[in-house]
């Protein structure tokens, strides 16, 4: 697992910390029929303007897509250039001006700034239709001549389907020790829909170590929020997505910055 670039100095004392911390994760509802289905497929790129070229900011435009059946938008992802701020808030408008969100977002990955990205997890379903991205620092939300001087978005999601069954989460037993493509650990526990991990770059002195706390969801996708423990000397928090493809193997669907593997298995 790649190194965060920037390590806090100094030795912190190992600690044992209980593998059943809570963090409790908050799952907006659903926005259409209850008897809607989630397809069992991972969340796909729908939107994407973001491209190499030189960004600049204020352009005043908002990005928008069109979807022509329900999606359950998983995340959305603004670049805001040389940004050092505190993130805001990100929302969609519908063509008739109603307003999804807004939800505050987390700042994700930037160099040398982490605040560059701006990430957030609606976990919500919108009917088909055309969506306009709003973000709430148009000044500093980067854009160019290639983005059509829109500001930069990638929005994820996954396509509802009325009829595909859900798979139940009691089908999988996750509950085990685990590794990821790193060699980084994870101790995970699963009861019924809910999972909890306790996870560390290695068993002595690491660099990272964090507690999560989750749900599956739609039968294979595992959302969570995690936090830093100082067994480790990173500190962070955030979200992350889960997909399970196996009792024994699970792949991240959400950036994490550096401390979630892209892949576990047992």
């Amino acid at each position: 697992m790649n190194l965060h670039k920037h390590a806090a100095k100094g030795m912190m004392t190992s600690i044992v910390l209980p593998l059943t911390v809570l963090f409790i994760a908050c799952i907006s509802p659903a926005m259409v029929s209850a008897n809607a289905r989630v397809s069992q497929v991972a969340a796909k790129i729908i939107f994407s303007n973001e491209n190499k070229k030189l960004p600049q900011t204020g352009c005043g435009r908002n990005p928008s897509f069109t979807i022509p059946t329900p999606h359950k938008i998983i995340s959305i992802n603004n670049d805001h250039f040389n940004f050092s701020g505190t993130p805001g808030v990100i929302s969609l408008r519908d063509s008739s001006g109603k307003i999804y969100g807004p939800w505050q977002s987390t700042g994700m990955n930037g160099i040398p700034y982490p605040q560059w990205h701006w990430e957030i997890f609606p976990d919500i379903v919108i009917p088909p239709g055309k969506y306009e991205v709003i973000d709430s620092d148009p000044a500093s939300w980067s854009c160019n001549a290639a983005s059509n001087n829109e500001g930069m978005t990638v929005v994820k999601a996954i396509e509802v389907n009325e009829s595909a069954p859900v798979i139940p989460a009691a089908t999988f037993d996750l509950t085990g020790v685990w590794k990821d493509n790193q060699e980084g650990l994870y101790y995970i526990t699963q009861r019924g829909d809910e999972v909890w991990w306790f996870a560390e770059q290695t068993s002595l002195n690491p660099l990272w170590s964090h507690v999560a706390h989750g749900a599956i969801k739609n039968g294979t996708i595992i959302e969570l929020r995690w936090t830093g423990v100082p067994k480790g000397k990173m500190m962070d928090s955030g979200t992350v997505l889960m997909e399970i493809l196996s009792n024994n193997e699970l792949i991240r669907k959400s950036s994490a910055g550096d401390a979630i593997g892209e892949k576990l298995t047992r």
